[in-house]
């Protein structure tokens, strides 16, 4: 019987020191909001933050896409202006200091045509942070630019989340054009 309480006791230990409280857990959004005006010029609203039911709780960046210009801008809060977040020139190659949402700063440097690698700005990530990994561009024309954000959450665990960013230049095109 002392074998059996002693088996049974040294199992629900190990399980304790090895589990995780999942209760805890929060999922991370990333999602187009809507479109909005913003600093006089149409935008695309876009949140990257931990989820909660009252959407005016969740961080808000604003994003314009410029086809002409091959170029995605940021408003920078930090800065109060617009900055390049991604150009999709072929020749340009690393763009820095980026703060989205909960995610830690990142620069992003061009792997190829369609992919970016994001590192921390301040050298290494801390243990238990938001990482954008990568940004992949899945589809460019004049009306949409749609990209994929790979990132870890507070667990590590890989996940992804896709935004599609409109020029509102041209939003009266049909989607073939």
């Amino acid at each position: 019987m002392r074998k059996h309480i002693f088996f049974f006791t040294l199992m629900l230990f190990t399980n304790i020191f090895n589990s995780q409280v999942l209760e805890a857990y929060t999922p991370i959004l990333v999602v187009n909001n809507k479109e909005i005006i913003f600093n006089n010029k149409k935008v695309d609203e876009v949140s990257l933050d931990y989820y909660t039911p009252n959407e005016n709780d969740l961080i808000k960046d604003y994003f314009r896409y410029d086809s002409d210009a091959c170029t995605l801008y940021y408003f920078d809060k930090k800065e109060k202006r617009d900055k390049i977040f991604l150009s999709l020139k072929p020749n340009e190659v690393k763009f820095t200091k980026h703060k989205l949402g909960a995610f830690e700063y990142f620069d992003l440097i061009r792997e190829d045509k369609n992919n970016f690698k994001a590192l921390p700005s301040y050298g290494v990530y801390p243990s238990h942070t938001l990482q954008i990994k990568s940004v992949e561009i899945l589809s460019q024309t004049k009306k949409n630019l749609i990209l994929k954000f790979n990132y870890l959450d507070i667990f590590a665990w890989k996940s992804f989340g896709v935004l599609i960013f409109k020029d509102y230049k041209y939003e009266h095109l049909k989607d073939d054009e």
